[in-house]
């Protein structure tokens, strides 16, 4: 018996729905607090952590203000399969 079989995935399906769904985010530091120096009597200074930022296409370095982004790559949109299987 010959048969022919369609088959069709959908990976991050939420994502379909609405583009705000199914999206990943990632630390922008492990670290946001670091020891800059240590004076005399072993006291230390610390310093924040910096990130950069796009304000009209102009990227600007400030003090860190986000503790995720959203993660750039494949698995943060929708994706489809299509497959076909031929029986005999």
């Amino acid at each position: 018996k010959n048969t022919l079989q369609f088959r069709i995935d959908i990976l991050n399906a939420g994502n379909m729905l609405n583009n705000k769904w199914g999206v990943g985010y990632v630390s922008t530091t492990a670290s946001p607090l670091s020891v800059a120096s240590i004076d005399a009597y072993l006291v230390p200074t610390y310093k924040l952590a910096t990130q950069v930022v796009s304000v009209d296409g102009v990227n600007t370095t400030i003090l860190i203000r986000d503790s995720f982004v959203k993660s750039i790559n494949i698995d943060n949109v929708w994706q489809a399969q299509i497959g076909v299987r031929y029986i005999f």
